[in-house]
């Protein structure tokens, strides 16, 4: 029998209702040790985004996470955001009561700096929102990104499967918010690995209610039969709230995706084209920074199989 691999990470979120599906299965997995969670602006300002962190720890039981609250604007844009996609409470109106606990004092960039500096090569980041605070980090702190271990994320769109649905190029949402801070991040040097808009956009109602039908009921259950309903009242797909756990499971098991290897540069001056990347692997793609594992196929019955069993049985 051979011994469970548990890795260290620290969970960069915007929490929404789908980043929270996301966090609860990223802590009820015993292969990865949770250093902290940091927030960002995104769906909600930080302030917000630091509050839901910890209503959701507390709704699993793990306040003792470390929750760090971050960057409250981008990088050099303003930031835009709209309570349309979850909610004046930014939780798609689920009912969660405020935590008792207190963030931790200080600043997000700066916990996963001395996070990854304490453990040079072991910590990776798994990244739900815009990337401001990855990009602080690296721009404040160089040597953490040398000993960062790597990124996992949902971020991107690679024009590697076509989508007959959308057949322009569109930037991926976390991007748009902040793609002078995704370029930053995707220069880096830090390896990369993403499940983004190619395998994403691949996801369907039918999964959400497949989880929902095997589901037990209760308070984790509950929380997301709130977002499915709020999301079918406003206009939005049920499916989007899996989004995020595709980051989580590249963590657990990185099998779970077929990915191609190459570059990225983040258009970030595009008057129609702003937060959109280019990917390749010849020429003038290979002088930049971080090496992306991108995916073009991934295993959502195995997703799926991860969210019943851990977290909503």
């Amino acid at each position: 029998m051979t011994d469970r691999i548990t890795r260290k990470v620290i969970i960069d979120t915007d929490p929404s209702a789908d980043d929270a599906v996301a966090l609860m299965l990223a802590m009820a997995s015993p292969e990865l040790e949770i250093l902290g969670m940091t927030a960002a602006f995104g769906v909600c300002d930080s302030a917000r985004s630091i509050k839901n962190i910890m209503k959701i720890q507390t709704l699993c039981g793990r306040e003792e996470i470390p929750a760090v609250q971050g960057a409250e604007m981008p990088l050099v844009r303003r930031m835009e955001f709209d309570d349309a996609y979850c909610g004046c409470d930014g939780l798609s109106q689920t009912g969660l009561p405020d935590p008792k606990k207190k963030a931790e004092p200080g600043e997000a960039w700066r916990f996963m700096a001395e996070t990854v500096k304490r453990f040079p090569g072991e910590v990776s980041i798994i990244s739900l929102a815009p990337m401001t605070n990855l990009a602080l980090m690296i721009q404040n702190d160089p040597a953490a990104a040398d000993a960062a271990a790597g990124i996992y994320t949902i971020a991107g769109s690679y024009g590697l499967r076509p989508d007959y649905e959308n057949l322009n190029p569109r930037a991926e949402w976390n991007l748009a918010q902040d793609p002078e801070a995704a370029a930053v991040v995707f220069g880096s040097g830090i390896p990369i690995m993403a499940a983004g808009l190619d395998v994403t956009r691949h996801l369907d109602n039918s999964m959400m209610e497949r989880l929902l039908a095997a589901a037990k009921e209760g308070k984790k259950t509950g929380f997301l039969r709130r977002a499915v309903q709020f999301n079918i009242n406003h206009g939005l797909e049920p499916y989007s709230l899996l989004v995020d756990s595709a980051a989580v499971c590249l963590a657990l098991c990185p099998e779970i995706v077929k990915t191609v290897s190459g570059h990225v540069m983040v258009e970030t001056k595009g008057e129609y084209t702003t937060g959109q990347i280019l990917f390749g692997n010849s020429g003038r793609f290979k002088k930049q920074g971080s090496q992306v594992q991108a995916a073009w196929d991934y295993d959502w019955d195995r997703l799926l199989d991860f969210l019943e069993k851990r977290v909503f049985s």
